[in-house]
């Protein structure tokens, strides 16, 4: 609870210019890949990929860049990790990590976007393609 609450802090990169509803809908995974989402639809998809990310896709010292990328403090890290110990600890220290993240997201940026972003970031390439298909799959349904 308590990185939580000072995450509430979390200053996101800033933009050149306010995104425009529409721009929050629509966005690019890659330069073949237009994918526009339902606000609805997003939400019910987060749950899934966070779980899916942090406990199948994530090796263990991703989650702790996907936290450095995101600015956590190393005593918010060690919080983290002070929690579940064991070998396949990692992963439950990343879903909490994507947790307190989307959490401490405001209400203008897509949190979905704004994860493909960072796992592009830190050259996770193919997981950010990966949600992009899966998300595009989805919409033509």
């Amino acid at each position: 609870m308590i990185i939580k609450t000072a995450r509430l802090e979390y200053t996101p990169k800033k933009r050149t210019r306010p995104k425009t509803p529409e721009e929050r809908r629509k966005w690019k995974c890659n330069p073949d890949l237009d994918v526009s989402i339902a606000l609805q639809e997003t939400d019910e998809n987060l749950e899934i990929i966070l779980r899916k990310l942090s406990h199948k896709q994530l090796s263990p010292g991703e989650w702790k860049k996907l936290a450095h990328l995101w600015a956590f403090t190393d005593e918010q890290i060690k919080a983290i990790e002070h929690q579940y110990i064991g070998p396949s600890s990692y992963k439950q220290h990343g879903y909490r990590v994507l947790r307190i993240w989307v959490d401490s997201l405001g209400p203008d940026l897509d949190p979905i976007e704004e994860l493909i972003d960072s796992l592009n970031t830190i050259e996770k390439n193919a997981l950010a393609d990966a949600i992009c298909k899966k998300l595009m799959r989805q919409k033509e349904k």
